[in-house]
């Protein structure tokens, strides 16, 4: 017996060994040598999780991807509503699970709480996974944000580490990683609260983008989508979160390519109706008023240009108004 016992503390030394070796070389390699991905387009979550933690004055925190990064005119937002507005949407790729959990982190009472996912939301592990490269690469030196990431998540960042030292390396001689040169994928395209500023005042979309059958192009159909069981529970238990903190939440529409869409008006309006009905979080847009035409979109089916990103404040504007989350124009 005392043998066994013998073993089972031996044991617990080298797992205890193991974890306070791989904490020091996570901190470590975290830290070292500063910033490495600083010019990348991901890094500007940065910027956008500094705003969000500093805003305390009531405002309307917007999660999404790419395509909320491209798709409001801040200012005029928050001259209409009166609040402050925290853009946190950048990369769909970060996964829903990081674009979600980083938006819970400073939510007060009298907040309002804005889902513009795109679509594919409702899949079965949207909100279940996180893109590791993207994410790490994206915090950079910026230990304090991965308390972020949920625990049982932590497994894939360690287990990158090492790639992601090398690549931080490569990104440090290089001064390149993640950046697009003469285009908007850079942090040089944000603000200081991380607000897109590039300026996009045309259509520069390929030809591939309006072939409805290109599936890296073309909308999923949704004439045939449920929304799965694991999106309905992380989303019913966001709300109650949400709502413990005095806030409220709800679903609006994001912006569409109209030539890219291979799915029937009836479908889009059947989603919303779902989310109402299933998951319980008001869905108060039209999803058909953000079916935009080319001369409003950027670069992607989802990205605005200037003119989109003006035409789709205004019509959220009319949303929060018109369903009386905002009272009146211009007052709280």
């Amino acid at each position: 017996m005392s043998d066994m016992i013998k073993i089972v503390k031996k044991i617990i030394l080298l797992v205890c060994v193991w974890f306070l070796f791989y904490s020091a070389c996570f901190m470590a390699i975290i830290s070292w040598s500063g910033k490495g991905f600083n010019k990348s387009y991901n890094s500007a979550i940065q910027r956008k999780y500094d705003n969000l933690i500093s805003t305390n004055d009531p405002k309307i925190i917007i999660l999404g991807g790419s395509s909320a990064a491209f798709g409001f005119n801040v200012k005029r937002l928050e001259e209409a509503s009166g609040y402050k507005i925290v853009n946190m949407g950048l990369h769909a790729g970060f996964g829903g699970l990081f674009n979600m959990e980083i938006g819970k982190q400073n939510i007060n009472k009298g907040d309002i709480v804005l889902l513009a996912l795109e679509y594919g939301w409702y899949a079965e592990n949207y909100f279940q996974d996180i893109s590791v490269d993207l994410v790490m690469c994206g915090l950079d030196n910026r230990l304090d944000m991965y308390s972020i990431i949920p625990l049982n998540k932590l497994d894939g960042i360690l287990g990158y580490l090492w790639t992601y030292a090398d690549k931080k390396i490569e990104s440090i001689r290089s001064h390149s990683y993640g950046i697009v040169e003469n285009s908007v994928y850079s942090i040089d395209s944000f603000d200081e609260k991380g607000d897109m500023i590039f300026d996009r005042p045309t259509n520069i979309l390929t030809d591939e983008y309006y072939n409805k059958q290109t599936s890296l192009y073309g909308q999923e159909d949704l004439s045939n989508v449920a929304i799965s069981e694991k999106s309905k529970a992380y989303l019913k238990e966001y709300k109650l979160f949400v709502e413990s903190k005095g806030a409220k939440i709800y679903f609006v529409g994001v912006p569409l390519l109209d030539e890219a869409k291979v799915s029937s008006d009836e479908s889009f309006q059947s989603l919303a109706n779902s989310v109402n009905k299933e998951i319980g979080i008001k869905y108060i847009s039209n999803p058909l008023d953000y079916l935009f035409p080319s001369e409003l979109m950027y670069d992607t089916i989802y990205h605005c240009n200037d003119k989109g990103a003006n035409k789709r404040t205004d019509i959220l504007i009319s949303d929060l108004t018109s369903t009386k989350i905002i009272e009146k124009v211009g007052v709280k």
